[in-house]
């Protein structure tokens, strides 16, 4: 029990000592979404400094950059750079944060170099991590969801299929909140929209169904829009950096 609320004290702290940096956090992701790759790499380098400054969180902010710079330096297929940030995701300096973005990050650059089967097995091993530990049933919902992901880049409809009603049926909650409240009304939307197009192999068709679900979920507005709350705008970029960017722009579906 005392592990369990120094966990949600320190998540409630990061989101008000997030706060104080979303702006230039959030400028950076816009960076990249906008094709910017260099220049969000930089902007992500450079919030390195401001963020071990931040009190208590710091090292939970540092460790999120290193994530966010490795798909920024993927992105331009700078893979020595890429990996010492992957390096730092699998020992990340808080205690609150596990090595699942390590995994991640490795599954997504063996993809990118055609290592199909060492991705795979990068993927069984973040599911299974994620079963054990805080807020397991969002990290294991979400890790099914990248697997299905990569089935989805794959051709493999059926196992995508599997692993995102897999993640959709994962309770979520955390005492009582939902962890994502967009991710289950996306992938739901992923498996009846795009999912039946995969064995069409018509990337275009397959680019444009996933366009289209982001824009009547409005999760593309959501970072852009200066109305919408920190929550949502992290919620959206939950999607946008680590589901959308990190596997169908990487893997060139």
């Amino acid at each position: 029990m005392k592990h369990f609320l120094r966990f949600m004290a320190s998540f409630f702290l990061a989101t008000l000592s997030y706060a104080d940096i979303h702006h230039e956090i959030n400028n950076a992701h816009l960076l990249l979404y906008q094709g910017q790759y260099a220049q969000a790499e930089e902007a992500y380098t450079n919030l390195f400094t401001p963020a071990q400054n931040e009190f208590i969180v710091g090292s939970v902010l540092v460790d999120t950059l290193h994530i966010n710079r490795a798909i920024a330096r993927l992105l331009q297929h700078k893979i020595g750079a890429a990996k010492e940030d992957i390096e730092a995701a699998f020992h990340p300096q808080s205690s609150l944060m596990y090595d699942d973005s390590g995994y991640m990050l490795r599954a997504l650059l063996r993809l990118m170099q055609k290592e199909t089967q060492g991705a795979l097995e990068d993927y069984a091993q973040l599911i299974k991590n994620s079963e054990k530990g805080m807020a397991n049933g969002y990290r294991f919902a979400s890790a099914k969801a990248q697997r299905g992901w990569a089935h989805l880049v794959l051709g493999d409809a059926s196992a995508s299929r599997e692993d995102f009603l897999s993640a959709i049926a994962t309770d979520t909650t955390m005492l009582g909140m939902d962890m994502n409240p967009l991710q289950k009304p996306f992938w739901q939307a992923i498996v009846a929209e795009v999912i039946p197009l995969v064995e069409s192999k018509n990337t275009v068709a397959i680019q444009h169904a996933i366009d289209t679900i982001l824009e009547k979920q409005r999760i593309k507005e959501y970072p852009f829009s200066p109305a919408v709350d920190i929550n949502q705008k992290n919620f959206a970029n939950t999607i946008l950096l680590y589901e959308i960017y990190d596997v169908i722009k990487k893997t060139g579906c």
